[in-house]
């Protein structure tokens, strides 16, 4: 395989993420046309079939046969790839694994415990300062580098101005009532096979009134979308439903405010110090993080939004830790970094 080749490899599921297609499209820009190509496996063996399940394992082995470049979001280097010389870089998103075992460190002031899940990589990019100490007292680290000080590619996108304008004016495209009002993103993730009630006694006519005309919701969840059915003109002009108009996500670039369950979004919109909580919902590993360890920032309930102030100067107690310890006090771009690094190792 040529050594200028980078493979952009996710077979946990995790897809092609916004940091990696970020990365990509910006590493292409910069090299031009005598620069690298990329390919790309993109399918989750984590299939329930078992067939599935071995016909791409033996997929990406033939696909991943004697690697050069290599990008990953999570820890898609597995047994029985044979590397080339070059580099393998992990870009170190925060989903739930951190705050799982982050939790545990905590609880067992364990440092140094060896987790080897990255230890074919030979350079992880943190992107945060949690982040960072968490890989290096729960990691084997040994022959891995961290790129400190750099932020992931999409919080370099999401706090640049002219990609913020761009996002406010196609977000304006399918949600002309936005206007110059304030965004509250709303954005959960939970089990597909969940059938949770909590919604049930939620009022989002009162939640609306209680936010007031100044602010437009913009939600990923499929119940409220449905209970907005009874609601007057008046208030759909308050509120939309992101999913399957465009990616979620972008909802970050121009939103105020920040409700969600989702330690990737949280971890993401930590950067731009506005007002964060966390909404118990699925149990995930990052609710049961908050909870714990950043109480403040942490709803029990959809009732409870009610008595959450989302005005800027309401940023809960306790969210300046939050923000020092998944952001950097200076954003970095990380494109130059990653790109010095490939371009010494592919040439």
């Amino acid at each position: 395989m040529s050594e200028n080749s980078i493979t952009f490899l996710s077979n946990r599921g995790a897809g092609l993420n916004s940091d990696m297609n970020l990365l990509e499209k910006n590493l292409v820009d910069m090299a031009g046309q005598d620069g690298f190509s990329t390919r790309f496996f993109l399918k989750n063996e984590r299939r329930k079939n078992p067939m599935a399940r071995q016909g791409i394992e033996r997929a990406k082995l033939e696909f991943c046969r004697e690697l050069a470049n290599v990008v990953c979001a999570d820890a898609s280097l597995a047994k029985g790839m044979k590397f080339q010389e070059g580099v393998r870089i992990l870009l170190a998103s925060p989903y739930d694994y951190q705050f799982k075992n982050g939790m545990f460190l905590k609880k067992k002031g364990k440092k140094g415990t060896g987790f080897k899940t990255f230890r074919r990589f030979t350079h992880v990019v943190p992107g945060c300062p949690f982040t960072a100490q968490l890989m290096k007292d729960g990691y084997y680290m040994e022959r891995t580098e961290l790129l400190e000080g750099i932020c992931l590619p999409f919080v370099w996108d999401m706090n640049r101005p002219e990609r913020q304008r761009e996002m406010a004016e196609e977000i304006g495209f399918y949600f002309p009532a936005v206007g110059e009002k304030k965004v509250l993103a709303l954005l959960l993730n939970r089990e597909r096979e969940s059938r949770r009630n909590c919604l049930k006694s939620f009022d989002l006519k009162g939640f609306l009134d209680y936010l007031g005309e100044g602010w437009f919701v913009i939600t990923n969840v499929e119940e409220l979308m449905e209970n907005a059915y009874t609601l007057s003109a008046k208030y759909r002009n308050s509120f939309g439903y992101v999913k399957r108009i465009m990616s979620e996500q972008d909802i970050l670039y121009v939103a105020d405010a920040m409700v969600t369950n989702n330690g990737r979004y949280a971890g993401y919109f930590a950067s731009k110090h506005k007002p964060l909580y966390c909404l118990k919902y699925r149990r995930s590993h990052f609710e049961k993080y908050m909870k714990a360890y950043h109480p403040a920032m942490y709803v029990g309930s959809f009732r409870d939004l009610m008595q959450v102030n989302f005005s800027s100067e309401g940023v809960p107690e306790g969210q300046r830790e939050f923000d020092r310890l998944f952001a950097y006090p200076e954003l970095k771009c990380p494109y130059d970094a990653i790109g010095a690094l490939l371009q010494k190792n592919g040439r």
